[in-house]
């Protein structure tokens, strides 16, 4: 999107839409019908940016909390092995029924 001066030092609001490989400019008008067409335009650009910062916030704390559930579950089949218990075939975890020899 974009405002071209023309000779006469009247401003146009164009568009740049791509069709296959090329990129056709639409017309949009000029004056203050443009201007209200290019503030709304910048609104939602900004709150599509603003929306996609969240969305990367949200990725980052999302990996934090894998990390940590990994962690977590780590620590938690450490103690449980530590404890006598066992897991077959990765379901719940059972209390070994008889004592491995070591």
């Amino acid at each position: 999107m974009a405002w071209d001066k023309k000779a006469n030092g009247q401003g146009y609001f164009y568009l740049s839409r791509r069709c296959g490989p090329k990129t056709k400019k639409v017309y949009l008008g000029h004056g203050p019908a443009a201007n209200r067409i290019a503030l709304h335009r910048a609104e939602r650009k900004a709150q599509a940016e603003a929306w996609q910062a969240a969305a990367s916030r949200w990725a980052d704390i999302a990996g934090f909390r894998n990390e940590l559930l990994a962690g977590v579950q780590f620590l938690t089949a450490a103690t449980l092995l530590a404890a006598g218990f066992h897991r077959q075939s990765r379901h719940q975890w059972r209390r070994r029924q008889y004592a491995r020899e070591t």
